[in-house]
Parts: C-alpha cells; sequence; structure tokens
C-alpha cells in the first residue's frame, strides 16, 4: 500500500505516525490511508485559520470586474464534456 497520505496546515502538508484506513463500504476494501491529526496539529489548523481570516478579512467582498472569469460559469459548464 502506498504511504499514508498527509494533511494540509497552512499550506504545508503534515505527516504522522497515527494513521486510519480509508475503507470502501461496499466491498470492504482499504483503499487508503490517512494521516491522523491529533491536539497538536489542531492547534496549529486553529492558529492557521486565525491568520487566514485575518488576511483575508481585508479584502472586497466583491472582486473587480477584470478579476472575475471571462466566461460565465453556467456557458463553461453546459460545455464542458467531462473527462
Amino acid at each position: 500500500m502506498k504511504p499514508a497520505r498527509p494533511f494540509l496546515i497552512g499550506g504545508r502538508w503534515r505527516h504522522t505516525d497515527r494513521v486510519a484506513p480509508v475503507v470502501n463500504p461496499f466491498s470492504g476494501e482499504t483503499v487508503a490511508e490517512v494521516c491522523q491529526a491529533g491536539k497538536t496539529e489542531a492547534d496549529e489548523a486553529i492558529g492557521a485559520a486565525v491568520t487566514a481570516f485575518s488576511a483575508m478579512r481585508r479584502l472586497p467582498a466583491q472582486p473587480a470586474r477584470s478579476a472575475r472569469s471571462p466566461k460565465p460559469w453556467p456557458r463553461v459548464a453546459k460545455s464542458w464534456r467531462g473527462p
């Protein structure tokens, strides 16, 4: 099996020694293992969220017209053919 999948905190991928299986509920097959966060990682994630919030709250709620997608999303979704 591949190494346990990490989780993201503050823009950095984190690995821990604690892992949990991801089980397909239909077949019961373990399809992956993921790293589990503990109290330390939870505290770091909360700190990263607080930092991100204080930066994001200074941004305007509505992006400038030039920053918006040139194509309206309904048209993009309608024209998408999938993989």
